[in-house]
């Protein structure tokens, strides 16, 4: 039971006396000495075992959420708006955070196509110049202060929960695909997908008859 401190307040002295009446019967009255348990072994001790759990309890619970109900609530309404003017400025900062990294990770990709495409011309002009130079040109690798190469992750999500379900019953697709975080979709199987599939006309990348779209996001983390 709660032990009484040197300085209690008033509230507590008075909880803790109503709580020590009922712990008491419960002890006293019910509990097993040996094991500790609780055991009711006569109807003597059902009917008070019945008064202490509709009537006592209850009454215990009542006067305790009496004391301290509004100091919770109070507690809990301060504790939600300090929550809310922390996150009011936290959650615009990570989603600007976010952003500016995808943004810097796509200007890097593009970059990147940009420096292969070049490298690619300079070879073709150099390969008709002089043919068998053995020389080869090499790419530039773009890069931003501040932040690391950009790292791509290809993620799925249902678009049709029912044509996936029925190539899972014409056995085209195995159960498992249909569960949630499943380890079937790991990163190699939806990368060995994505290398099979082709976007369509509006650059979406869809597989099993559509049911399942491929996403690729770029972000670049500050190093």
């Amino acid at each position: 039971m709660p032990k009484a401190a040197v300085n209690v307040d008033i509230k507590e002295k008075h909880a803790i006396s109503k709580f020590s009446v009922v712990e008491s019967n419960i002890i006293i009255m019910l509990r097993e000495p040996t094991t500790g348990a609780i055991m009711v072994r006569s109807k003597a001790e059902a009917e008070l075992a019945s008064d202490i759990v509709n009537t006592r309890i209850p009454a215990c619970e009542k006067l305790i959420e009496e004391l301290w109900g509004d100091d919770c609530k109070k507690a809990y309404d301060l504790w939600k708006s300090i929550v809310a003017k922390r996150d009011r400025f936290l959650k615009p900062l990570k989603t600007y955070g976010q952003q500016i990294r995808q943004a810097v990770a796509l200007f890097q990709i593009n970059e990147r196509r940009k420096a292969e495409l070049e490298a690619q011309e300079k070879q073709r002009i150099l390969d008709e110049a002089i043919p068998d130079s053995g020389v080869v040109f090499q790419p530039e690798k773009p890069s931003v202060d501040g932040f690391s190469a950009p790292i791509s992750r290809k993620s799925y999500k249902v678009v049709d929960l029912m044509g996936l379900i029925k190539l899972v019953v014409k056995g085209k697709m195995p159960v498992v695909c249909l569960q949630v975080n499943p380890d079937y979709w790991t990163q190699d199987e939806i990368k060995k997908q994505w290398a099979m599939s082709k976007p369509d006309e509006t650059g979406k990348r869809l597989i099993c008859d559509g049911a399942i779209e491929l996403t690729e996001e770029f972000t670049s983390s500050r190093r």
